[in-house]
Parts: C-alpha cells; sequence; structure tokens
C-alpha cells in the first residue's frame, strides 16, 4: 500500500500553516468565519452563565440548610 499516507486523517493536528484559501460568494456574507482568540461563542457564553447560576443556587440552598 504505497499510497496509504495520502488518505490519513489529517485533521488531528489542525489547520495546516501552509496553504490558505478564499472561496468568493458573491454578496452572500461567509457561512463560517474563525473567531479571534480567546472568544467564546455566544451559545457557550450563555450555557456557562446558566451553569455558574445553578451553581449559586445550589450553594445558596446548601447555606440555608446548613
Amino acid at each position: 500500500m504505497c499510497f496509504y499516507g495520502c488518505f490519513e486523517d489529517r485533521r488531528r493536528g489542525g489547520p495546516t500553516p501552509f496553504a490558505e484559501h478564499r472561496i468568493d460568494t458573491g454578496d452572500h456574507p461567509p457561512i463560517a468565519v474563525p473567531l479571534p482568540p480567546n472568544t467564546l461563542p455566544l451559545k457557550l457564553v450563555d450555557t456557562l452563565q446558566n451553569s455558574k447560576e445553578s451553581a449559586e443556587r445550589q450553594q445558596d440552598l446548601r447555606k440555608s440548610l446548613g
């Protein structure tokens, strides 16, 4: 199998630093835009906020019971 390496899953190492491509979408906005470093998607921010609020309610409940 001399061509086996051609079909390996290369996604494990992340995107390649050697090539960049652009697709002309005309007037349509891009489908996906990379996030700047240290930026969380809004959905994750909401999830984290809900988790924090839930943890705070549990802590308040424990204080009131103890």
